[in-house]
């Protein structure tokens, strides 16, 4: 799903986050589980002259200079987080790490502790990332996402499966986390929470006949689907599939949600890029709301 972009500043809410973010998809299938930063600088970065590198690049660097002392580890800063470390695969341009780095270490690898529902795990899937890219990291510098990760594997066990109810819980309630670490720990128990968690929401508020997801319950049976918040599902499961291997379960069945997500996607696409924030209305709301980068 190639289209043109306008500006990765008409990305509403989250920013230039959600574009970013989908640089993921683009290196899903070729960046290992674990590789150190000279291990990514090694691989080739995005051809030369791909004309989605420069708006990623003016977004990321707009940030960081309006951002020098970093931020806190809520969502909105965290999902910058991600979108600058996909940056950095993209480029190899090692500030774009540095700043990473520079973030995690501000708030000390942990979770913000006043975060609304499921809003706050978002920051630990970013820090996976960073320990992915370099395994010398501690891993005390994890730790805060793991006993996040083994808190809630407890809660499913105990019969609470219904945390994500709403698609932004599916990104920021950290679902890939469970996989990235589920994985190579060979934690079944973590893995069996996450396909359970995942397949509540999907049962409650997956539009399968649109191949599009509702925000919450409030929307269901409704025509309205929201932009951002499949990209929400986009970024979560990008990052879970890349996670899992191939033997997996539930792993294609993850990969026919998104190619039918893409599908309708394509057909819903505006002609500058971009998605409205009523992915069937367009006219309702007009403005750009979420941009396709890759």
């Amino acid at each position: 799903m190639r289209g043109p972009v306008r500006a990765v500043a008409a990305v509403a809410g989250a920013g230039m986050v959600v574009a970013l973010g989908w640089a993921a998809i683009a290196h899903a299938a070729s960046t290992p589980a674990v590789a150190t930063p000279d291990a990514v600088l090694a691989q080739p970065a995005a051809a030369p002259g791909c004309p989605e590198v420069a708006p990623l690049r003016q977004a990321a660097d707009h940030w960081i200079a309006g951002h020098g002392s970093f931020g806190d580890s809520t969502w909105f800063n965290a999902l910058f987080i991600k979108g600058d470390i996909e940056a950095f695969r993209l480029t190899a341009d090692k500030k774009y790490l540095t700043y990473a780095t520079g973030w995690a270490n501000k708030n000390k690898w942990k979770l913000p502790t006043n975060a609304p529902n499921y809003d706050g795990p978002e920051a630990s899937q970013e820090y996976i990332d960073l320990w992915e890219l370099d395994p010398a990291h501690p891993a005390k510098d994890i730790a805060d996402a793991q006993a996040y990760l083994t808190r809630q594997t407890k809660r499913v066990q105990g019969g609470k499966v219904n945390d994500l109810s709403y698609v932004d819980a599916v990104r920021l309630g950290a679902l890939s986390a469970f996989a990235r670490l589920g994985v190579p720990q060979h934690n079944q128990a973590e893995l069996d929470a996450m396909a359970k968690m995942f397949a509540f929401t999907e049962g409650h508020i997956y539009d399968k006949k649109n191949s599009l997801w509702w925000r919450d319950s409030r929307w269901v049976g409704t025509t309205q689907h929201w932009s951002r918040g499949n990209g929400w599902i986009v970024i979560a499961l990008t990052d879970t599939i890349a996670a899992l291997p191939a033997g997996d379960p539930n792993r294609a069945h993850y990969i026919s949600l998104l190619n039918a997500m893409f599908a309708k996607l394509k057909a819903t696409q505006q002609a500058g890029g971009f998605w409205t924030a009523d992915v069937d209305h367009p006219n309702a709301f007009p403005a750009p709301e979420w941009a396709e980068t890759v």
